[in-house]
């Protein structure tokens, strides 16, 4: 073979991988659903999260969840343990920018709320991507088994060292700088709101509310973004939160 033909192969194999691993870095930033919607994803801490909230209204096994329409209808399914989902203020057209809101039942049922490969997230996994954020390394393990007086006494001790506050940046902005030049993806995390125990849409331009699938004492831990600080707190499973998804870096 010329050295021509030589070189003319050797580009061809060189555009061939780029085309490749353009293809696969393409792919891993768009994940799909169940009913074939598309998210933006991102890499924080050796995970990759969803940078939008969850808008499925399937289980991953086909198997439909039902919508809250009424408040009569919230009410209902939350104090009969029946998965449902709604739109926030009942207005199709915040489904683009919020997602929808679940209740704990659809976000814990063993047919699968988040996309086949994907997880909903323990508090644990919250807290690898706050640390992330936040530049900040903690010395504590986060699970289950945490009675609720060392719960709130590690979160105390974030916030005293401003580990929260300083998460809240990327938490909310779709990319930030920092002074050594270097620039990351954000979390987008946006006011959101929620759906409280009785019907209510409450806090929609105040707070970003997502879910974590950790309870302790048999009531859910959530993740709270207010305009200035980020809160980690105990809740009702009969409140409706918006809810994101994550999976190990492969």
């Amino acid at each position: 073979m010329s050295a021509k033909n030589t070189n003319t192969m050797k580009i061809k194999i060189a555009v061939t991988i780029a085309s490749l691993l353009l293809l696969i870095t393409s792919c891993d930033r768009k994940i799909r659903d169940k009913d074939n919607n598309i998210y933006d994803v991102a890499i924080f801490n050796n995970q990759v999260w969803m940078t939008e909230n969850l808008r499925v209204i399937h289980f991953r096994n086909g198997d439909p969840i039902v919508e809250a329409k009424s408040v009569e209808d919230w009410i209902y399914y939350g104090e009969n343990g029946i998965p449902a989902w709604c739109y926030y203020d009942n207005l199709e057209e915040n489904d683009k920018f919020n997602g929808k809101l679940y209740n704990w039942y659809a976000l814990t049922d063993p047919r699968g709320l988040a996309p086949s490969g994907w997880s909903i997230p323990s508090f644990g996994d919250w807290m690898h991507l706050i640390e992330d954020l936040g530049r900040f390394s903690s010395p504590h393990q986060w699970h289950q088994e945490l009675d609720i007086n060392e719960f709130n006494s590690r979160i105390e001790e974030l916030k005293r060292i401003d580990a929260l506050k300083r998460a809240l940046r990327l938490f909310y902005f779709s990319e930030i700088g920092f002074k050594d030049g270097s620039r990351k993806v954000g979390f987008q995390g946006n006011q959101s709101g929620i759906r409280n125990y009785i019907g209510e849409f409450k806090f929609g331009k105040e707070l970003g509310i997502w879910w974590t699938e950790t309870e302790i004492n048999d009531f859910p831990i959530v993740i709270i973004r207010g305009r200035d600080d980020l809160t980690i707190q105990q809740s009702t499973k009969l409140i409706g939160c918006f809810v994101r998804c994550f999976r190990p870096l492969k």
